[in-house]
């Protein structure tokens, strides 16, 4: 198993370089194109984090770790903020009008979009050490082929 851990802080401009790091971990193992939806899928997480568990609040922790192991990469997102409520977590993507993408509704799509960038979404609060954590899962063969 490999890994690495980076600690960034609560601030918008952090986020791309959280993802610039995550994709170029990720490119070595799974190639380019599932490189950019894992930095995708993290971003999103972050971006999240910022605005909902620190509510937009600077000088707050968010570690990230990227681990490899055999056939598979997890990326897990730490933050020490407000948990994310058990609805939001099972909520369904809000319904649209595909032909008028010019009322589509402004959230309610990240639960979705890390669904589909990744094999598995997991999220776990520890009260003890008032740590929530956002963990994505992606598989690839032995080729570094993205399943």
């Amino acid at each position: 198993m490999d890994s690495i851990r980076l600690k960034i802080d609560s601030r918008a401009d952090q986020v791309a370089l959280a993802g610039r790091c995550i994709h170029a971990l990720s490119k070595v193992v799974v190639g380019e194109r599932a490189a950019f939806e894992i930095e995708l899928a993290a971003c999103e997480v972050i971006n999240n984090v910022i605005e909902h568990a620190y509510e937009c609040r600077e000088g707050n922790d968010i570690l990230i770790e990227w681990i490899h192991r055999d056939g598979e990469l997890q990326i897990d997102v730490h933050d020490w903020g407000r948990a994310v409520p058990a609805d939001v977590l099972f909520s369904p993507l809000p319904d649209i009008d595909h032909g008028d993408v010019t009322n589509l509704p402004e959230g309610g799509f990240g639960i979705g979009l890390l669904n589909a960038l990744s094999d598995r979404v997991e999220y776990r609060t520890d009260e003890d050490e008032g740590r929530n954590t956002l963990s994505l899962f992606r598989r690839f063969d032995a080729a570094g082929i993205s399943r």
